[in-house]
């Protein structure tokens, strides 16, 4: 939380190993943004389309074992897209 702002963001855990050298932390559970246009608003238009992104987060929610409900979860997602 950063002057009040709650943005719901993870930060990733990277390693030095020289000037402008380093690791960071791989996340394998995640979609590209432009994976998600194509597989919720098509290969061209997805990007264009309002309820791509809405799409992916509900399938998200709607397919895991969540505790929050569908509303938290969406908050959480717009939130986590301020960074």
């Amino acid at each position: 939380m950063q002057n009040g702002l709650n943005m719901e963001m993870n930060a990733y855990n990277v390693i030095e190993t020289g000037d402008k050298i380093g690791y960071i932390e791989f996340n394998e559970n995640s979609d590209v943004i432009s994976t998600v246009h194509k597989r919720f608003g098509g290969t061209f238009m997805g990007p264009f389309r309002k309820e791509s992104l809405l799409q992916y987060v509900e399938d998200i929610w709607s397919k895991n074992n969540l505790t929050l409900t569908r509303r938290a979860y969406l908050d959480n997602f717009i939130k986590s897209t301020a960074g």
